[in-house]
């Protein structure tokens, strides 16, 4: 464990979202992207194809020709070869579907229309289909310019995606037909969001109640020539004429050859269809590789808009629910049937039907598809749909989550973002069924080119601390062009983490820092005291999913199939996956299906604690009702009455009374816990940019503290400042935005460092002056080295090569020391001070490591002798001063609403020397020419300090560290 603790494997490492953007793909850039990310430490690439209305300009790469065919096959044998993992999505963009999705198998959306007659004698009248809404047929993402292909407009020319569900006859009246239930997209599981936190009340008025001995079946007096021939009783008659068809719904945001409709996704014949057009051809091409380099199935989170019909509808929902739907149909037309309660019954039971064939017929459906191949799938399991989250998640062998970098500070922030919730949520359903791999779609956002390491591994830490253990970097643009720097982008979005990028090859201790993290985060299982059983039906979206406890308590969500799974043993629920829970907490919602309502009384008669929030008073749905709804109402109050349940009206009373102390107490810092057989591996962050001591308590008794340090692979012992029954206190000093693993456990490991953990540095050479300063005349700044005599901040120089600098400049200077200092037991290390953003030292030309984060400290004790030591340090700043820069010169592009590429300029596809004198170019605009400059390059004070390995306690030496940030 020490050893792969210091040299994390492949398996660990982060991957990137590897975009291939609106058809620019060379064979070049394949195997240099490759390359360069094997060079940094990046594990494995998810491709993504990327295209359409906000994108770069068109390359030559036509999605389903034999030169794009060759390209992927060429990507997948180069990620073979260089050891990197590969997965690939389930399509262009973020859905499913295409030029080969015709619109009787797209997604489908129920449509109506209504006629009235007045009754008392034979009606013999035409029935007019119901009108198709065709708009989002314009509304498909497509460059200015550009149209769908004629395959896909001959298939929506041609082929009629009508088909008749019923027709329905009902008493009319002023009243019942002008009175709709509100929200009813929502409802009936078409609405983009997915919480129903502030839905209105089903009030119908006096006479709008639709009453079914009343309703008329009339589906088979149609004919075929939409003729209707019915004998209509005595007085006025709504008729309603219910259909299904194509919602128009094309596949985005992806290449204009890819841009077609959306498949079924309630009917396996959809998916089908575009597994046998698309992925299938890549997994047969790609042979013995397939499963073993190209490993998983990427399903991105749901952005494709929603459907809540198919063909099937009305016998899958008999069959799963028990009752006919056609009584109900007016209901999902607006109309209240039988009563509001009834009717939003059958729509609990109308929305768990299209979530539960959405599961089975589609994402089951692609797990079949590939496990053939040796594939397993891995899924963003959430998004603007109708379905339980929860049970998408559980579904998926790979959960993965995101979170998104988001304002304009120097740090971001990620809570604020609606998908923030979906870690915890991702991270439970792998602890509740036995899953390793939590991942997160990380550092997504728009804030340009400014962040870089540092800047992102507070959000990072954090994003461990919820439960995240694998980051698939947001995102590694593919870089076709090497003329084309910083390059192609994904619109605005991403953390640029690409070749190209300046800071790219200073990565590496970042990414070893992140694998290091990663490891140790898949040991073992989670620790946690509450298993919030979230609810039942759809949606049960993420963006609502939190709990809100005292601080040094977590917990994980479970769905109602979990539930089922969990027994009790010494007062704990456990469950087959191994996790235990001191509590269940139970839905803050007043109704639950019978077999849940079973299952918690047959947990509390075993001994489990049961917490709730509202009391159960009934079933949700019309399955079985009423006499389950009786049942569960008897239950409930015998529980509830018999003080069995206890209220989640105070947390820490409920603690206290049941002696459960805090698992963590560390003021200001996050963490979490997980559990490796007798082992206790805690993680505890500072998520501040400012240095920090905390007196920390654990939750653990009798064993020894051992500090692991993801940042370098060191691990040492631990005192241990108080113990007292079962709680262990340590004092711990952190660095700003510093995370350490604190592992408890009997058994000795092996320390890989003697040395004082926190200590104190004392400098003794002060070299701030008379610093030789090399720029890249490429990237605009002089032929010669300048002369530092103090050390300043590039952009006040005035020399707007140097002021506009983005790149790597190289510092030299001399220092000596004494045979006294060199043979001094103390270790030897350069403090650089303040940099802007990162630094790599050489001393006698010996590489002594990358300073990435403050305190800006590398370790020279092996490369120093006695005598003249002569320094090199390499500095490197982002792209941001030159894209500012750029801005003051002439311009040389065309630009649609000034930040995306309008089309490749005339000297880009001559390969000419660009008039303007600009350096950078790009696909999206960030900056104008009277934003701020970055601070940029080495400020210092520099020093070489000893550590002092006799003081212990604060680490603020001279500079002031903290004062910066």
């Amino acid at each position: 464990m020490e050893a792969t603790f210091i040299h994390p494997p492949d398996s660990v490492k982060p991957w990137v979202f590897w975009d291939w953007i609106s058809d620019n793909v060379t064979q070049e850039g394949i195997t240099n992207d490759l390359e360069s990310m094997k060079e940094v430490g990046i594990g494995g690439v998810v491709w993504r194809g990327i295209g359409g209305l906000w994108w770069a300009p068109e390359g030559e790469a036509k999605p389903y020709t034999p030169e794009w065919n060759n390209l992927m096959q060429w990507s997948i044998q180069e990620a073979d070869r260089l050891g990197i993992g590969f997965t690939i999505s389930q399509d262009f963009g973020y859905g499913s579907g295409g030029p080969h999705i015709t619109p009787d198998n797209s997604m489908q959306q129920l449509i109506w229309n209504d006629t009235v007659i007045d009754g008392g004698s034979q009606v013999n009248i035409d029935l007019r289909i119901p009108a198709i809404p065709d708009e989002n047929i314009a509304k498909a993402w497509l460059r200015p310019g550009e149209k769908l292909s004629d395959k896909v407009l001959s298939d929506i020319e041609l082929i009629d995606s009508y088909r008749d569900i019923a027709i329905l006859a009902i008493p009319y009246s002023t009243n019942s037909s002008s009175y709709k239930i509100p929200q009813l997209e929502l409802r009936s599981g078409l609405g983009i969001k997915t919480y129903f936190n502030n839905l209105d009340k089903i009030s119908p008025p006096t006479g709008t109640v639709i009453k079914q001995n009343e309703l008329i079946d009339l589906s088979e007096l149609l004919d075929s020539k939409n003729h209707l021939n019915w004998n209509a009783p005595l007085g006025k008659w709504r008729i309603i004429r219910i259909g299904h068809a194509s919602n128009f719904l094309m596949t985005r945001p992806c290449p204009q050859s890819a841009v077609g409709l959306e498949c079924n996704r309630l009917s396996k014949q959809g998916i089908d269809s575009h597994f046998k057009h698309f992925l299938q051809p890549i997994l047969d091409q790609s042979d013995t590789l397939t499963g073993k380099t190209l490993t998983h199935l990427f399903l991105d989170s749901w952005e494709a808009g929603c459907q809540n019909w198919t063909q099937e509808m009305p016998l899958e929902f008999k069959n799963r629910r028990g009752y006919d739907i056609t009584p109900w149909l007016p209901v999902l037309t607006g109309s209240v049937v039988e009563s509001a309660m009834m009717s939003e019954r059958f729509l609990w039971d109308f929305r768990q039907t299209v979530s539960e064939l959405f599961l089975d017929n589609y994402l089951y459906r692609l797990q079949e598809l590939v496990e053939p191949y040796g594939m397993k799938f891995s899924v963003e399991a959430y998004g603007r749909l109708s379905i339980n989250t929860l049970q998408f998640a559980e579904m998926g062998d790979f959960p993965i989550s995101e979170f998104w970098t988001l304002g304009d500070d120097k740090f971001p922030e990620i809570s604020s973002d609606k998908y923030y919730n979906s870690m915890k949520a991702m991270a439970s359903s792998a602890h509740t069924t036995g899953k390793v791999h939590v991942g997160a779609e990380a550092f997504t956002g728009n804030r340009g080119w400014q962040d870089h390491p540092f800047i992102f591994k507070g959000a990072g830490d954090e994003a461990f601390c919820r439960g995240v253990n694998h980051f698939f970097l947001h995102l590694s643009a593919h870089q076709a062009y090497e003329d084309m720097i910083p390059g192609l982008t994904h619109q605005k979005w991403g953390g640029h983490f690409n070749r190209f990028n300046t800071w790219w090859k200073f990565s590496k201790p970042w990414f070893d820092y992140i694998a290091r993290c990663q490891y140790l985060l898949k040991q073992g299982q989670f620790v946690a005291d509450i298993c919030y059983f979230y609810g039942e039906g759809a949606p049960l979206s993420v963006s609502e999913m939190t709990l809100d406890l005292p601080p040094g308590y977590d917990y994980d969500f479970c769905s109602a199939d979990i539930l089922q799974q969990m027994k009790v043993k010494n007062e704990r629920i456990v469950l087959p996956s191994g996790m235990s829970y001191e509590y269940l907490l139970l839905p803050n919602y007043a109704y639950l299906t019978l077999p849940s309502m079973q299952k918690i009384d047959d947990l509390i008669q075993a001994g489990a604690k049961v917490i709730g929030q509202e009391r159960v008073i009934g079933t949700p749905g019309l399955t079985g009702y009423p006499e389950n709804d009786k049942e569960v109402k008897k239950l409930a109050d015998r529980l509830w009455n018999s003080g069995k349940i206890q209220m989640a009206d105070n947390w820490e009373t409920i603690f206290r009374n049941n002696n459960n102390l805090p698992d963590f107490v560390g003021e200001g810092l996050d963490y979490i816990h997980r559990k490796f057989d007798e082992m206790d591996i805690y993680f505890v962050s500072n998520p501040l940019p400012d240095y920090r001591e905390s007196i920390c308590e654990f939750r653990v008794e009798s064993k020894t503290p051992w500090l692991w340090n993801p940042e370098t692979g060191e691990i040492s012992s631990l005192p241990i400042t108080h113990k007292n029954g079962k709680i262990i206190s340590l004092k711990l000093a952190f660095d700003p935005m510093q995370s350490w693993f604190i592992i408890f456990s009997n058994n000795n490991f092996i320390a890989n460092s003697e040395k004082q953990i926190f200590k104190n540095y004392k400098p003794i050479i002060d070299i701030s002056k008379s610093w030789q300063v090399q720029f890249d005349p490429n990237w605009g700044a002089p032929k010669e080295s300048i002369l530092f005599e103090d050390l300043a901040d590039w952009r006040s120089h005035e020399d707007i090569g140097i002021k506009f600098y983005s790149g790597t400049a190289t510092y030299k200077n001399k220092f000596v020391l004494t045979p006294e200092q060199v043979n001094s037991p103390a270790e030897m290390f350069i403090d650089l001070g303040r940099i802007e953003i990162m630094a790599k030292v050489f001393i006698n030309e010996i590489e002594c490591g990358i300073a990435w984060k403050p305190p800006y400290r590398v370790n020279i004790t092996e490369a120093v002798h006695s005598g003249e030591n002569r320094i090199e340090i390499e500095v490197v700043n982002t792209w941001v001063n030159r894209m500012i820069g750029d801005e003051h010169l002439p311009e040389d592009c065309e630009w649609i609403d000034w930040i995306r590429l309008k089309r490749w300029p005339q000297w880009f596809l001559e390969e000419a020397v660009r008039s303007s004198g600009r350096y950078t170019f790009t696909t999206v605009k960030h900056y104008r020419k009277e934003d701020a400059l970055q601070p940029s390059g080495l400020l210092g004070p520099v020093n070489i300090v000893i550590s002092d390995p006799k003081k212990e306690g604060n680490r603020r030496h001279q500079n002031k560290q903290n004062e910066i940030y």
